[in-house]
């Protein structure tokens, strides 16, 4: 029987390797971090999305610092790793930036942002059509306001909103109708699951001078308000993102801070009910000033919200402050309770998350810039990639000036349609857990497997 006991052992093992390959090892890396930016240029990066074929799509603006009328709107094309494929730029005479990005039915891309001076009265709503190539096909502009966030519609056509308009246009970009939302801005949207919109903003409350609370506005496929809401916790609270939740509610990101000087601002997160009814406010932040640009549902039915936490040293002294913002990330709970919170950066750089997502293997991207001196412009800007836990190899961002060559488009906008009005914890770097590099299941993995040939070596002595 003793001669049969290393045989037993390797049946043991072969009979428990399907549960064994079963444990979740993770990504053979746990995370990255690229940057892309040239020597002489000043670039911002300002939504991501996850591409088909599993690698990203950034859009943001790309220009000469102090020389409005030089930005361009620029679409990076990356591999799954991050390693830029392929970069398109497009503008005019004008200033032009990108703030939003959809994969289109097509495999191409629509872009949403803004042409023109930078006010309500000289930009224009801009929306970009391109090829998967990121070859513009077709641009039409929509005048008076700005270009914030774009959806394709469930009929073909797309959607976009920005301060206080909404145009939906065919699958040409043709405007079919528009709506204007007075006394408030509408900084982000979505179609709802019913084919009409939620969009999130800000809209000022009479009681209080300069005050304004968070707004949400529902409305029907055509655009028609159906109700709205407002929330506020402090003086100045502002609505960055909106998503609708699994549950057929609302959740709206921001920052709640105090007017006029809002030297103490928060990460603000309300949660709605399907009418607008709120049922949790959740506030995070220390005791400087923290700003949220971004939040999506995860898969787990929390939530993860992305901006920056102002570390500056001497606020009072404007003739020697030091910037130190540093990019932050909240994971919550499906109630808001801290799960955890990242930041990814160095300690002396300025850095801005602007858009985050949850990936197909349950990890995060987030989008952002960085400065390539300390608290000075010009910008790169970044792309993080996390395991499902925040983490990365290295949460350091380094500027790589020069990782970027960008190709100009340089079409014109096409002249405007016209747009006629209708009726908690103190942010901290990384808490990574484990052996460096190895999460904490490749290592039991390791144990089992290096246990059981012990094992049956010893038996054949």
């Amino acid at each position: 029987m003793k001669g049969h006991k290393p045989l037993i052992a390797f049946a043991i093992f072969f009979y428990l390797l399907p549960w064994i390959s079963a444990i979740p090892l993770g990504s053979a890396a746990t995370g990255w971090i690229q940057t892309y930016g040239g020597t002489n240029s000043d670039e911002s990066g300002n939504s991501v999305i996850q591409t088909n074929d599993g690698g990203y799509a950034i859009v943001g603006s790309i220009g000469e610092m102090f020389n409005a009328s030089s930005y361009d709107a620029l679409l990076v094309k990356t591999d799954a790793s991050g390693k830029m494929q392929w970069n398109q730029t497009y503008g005019g005479t004008e200033s032009d930036s990108a703030n939003s990005v959809v994969q289109t039915r097509d495999g191409g891309y629509a872009i949403a942002g803004t042409t023109g001076e930078w006010s309500a009265s000289g930009s224009s709503i801009w929306l970009v059509k391109t090829d998967a190539s990121g070859k513009m096909q077709w641009n039409q502009t929509y005048g008076g306001d700005h270009g914030y966030s774009v959806v394709q519609t469930s009929d073909g056509g797309y959607a976009i909103a920005g301060g206080r308009t909404i145009v939906k246009t065919d699958s040409l970009g043709n405007m079919q109708w528009n709506q204007t939302y007075e006394s408030g801005s509408i900084c982000s949207f979505v179609q709802t699951n019913d084919g009409g919109f939620a969009l999130g903003g800000k809209r000022g409350r009479e009681s209080v001078k300069h005050g304004v609370d968070f707004w949400l506005i529902k409305t029907d496929s055509s655009g028609n308000m159906q109700w709205n809401q407002t929330y506020y916790e402090s003086l100045g609270d502002v609505a960055q993102s909106v998503i609708q939740t699994m549950d057929g509610g609302y959740a709206l990101a921001g920052f709640a801070g105090s007017l006029p000087n809002n030297r103490h601002q928060d990460f603000m997160l309300v949660k709605t009910d399907p009418s607008g009814r709120m049922q949790w406010t959740k506030m995070y932040g220390g005791i400087s000033y923290e700003l949220a640009y971004s939040v999506v549902q995860t898969t787990d039915g929390g939530y993860v919200i992305a901006g920056y936490a102002d570390l500056w040293e001497e606020r009072e002294n404007l003739v020697n402050r030091k910037d130190y913002n540093t990019n932050w990330v909240v994971k919550t709970d499906s109630s808001g309770n801290i799960q955890w919170s990242k930041t990814y950066g160095s300690p002396d750089k300025w850095e801005n998350a602007k858009s985050i997502i949850q990936t197909t293997d349950g990890g995060y991207a987030i989008v952002g810039e960085i400065s390539l001196q300390s608290g000075e412009a010009p910008h790169d800007f970044w792309l993080v990639k996390t395991d499902e836990n925040g983490n990365v190899q290295s949460n350091q961002l380094t500027p790589s000036p020069g990782s970027t060559s960008t190709s100009n488009s340089t079409p014109t906008p096409t002249p405007p349609a016209s747009v006629t009005p209708s009726p908690s914890p103190t942010p901290g770097g990384s808490d990574g857990t484990g052996i460096p590099g190895f999460p904490y299941e490749s290592v039991i993995l390791g144990i089992v497997m290096g246990a059981i040939i012990l094992w049956a070596l010893k038996l054949r002595h």
